[in-house]
């Protein structure tokens, strides 16, 4: 089965990522680096609402950067000064949001045993 085309949007807004074809290409890689992006955060659970709207910016800044690195391999860029300004953005956005990662809150051991003798199931359990 091939990948659907999809292209990404000349400007990210609120949920560009959600409007794109999930099966194409495009929406499949954004939709993982979504996820790392997440994760190195501390979870979904953990990013709040400003962080959360810098990620989609940084995401959308990030597939723009690989658009133009392809156009760099194939020959065809015509303003050098864009993947300037674009890396530039990744850089800054990365650096806000902040380059180390952070480590999802978990239960202590105790808290999961107590959990399973309450409930058969730690709360934390893969499904």
């Amino acid at each position: 089965m091939r990948a659907r085309k999809a292209r990404l949007p000349a400007h990210a807004t609120l949920g560009w990522l959600a409007r794109l074809d999930g099966r194409s290409l495009l929406a499949r890689t954004a939709t993982d680096r979504l996820a790392e992006l997440t994760t190195h955060l501390g979870g979904d659970t953990e990013v709040t609402a400003i962080e959360r709207s810098l990620v989609d910016r940084l995401l959308h800044a990030e597939m723009l950067a690989m658009r133009l690195e392809a156009e760099v391999r194939d020959g065809t860029l015509k303003t050098p000064s864009d993947y300037l300004a674009v890396t530039d953005r990744v850089i800054k956005l990365a650096t806000t949001l902040g380059l180390r990662r952070r480590a999802r809150p978990v239960s202590s051991l105790a808290e999961i045993r107590r959990e399973y003798a309450a409930n058969g199931t730690p709360k934390d359990a893969a499904p």
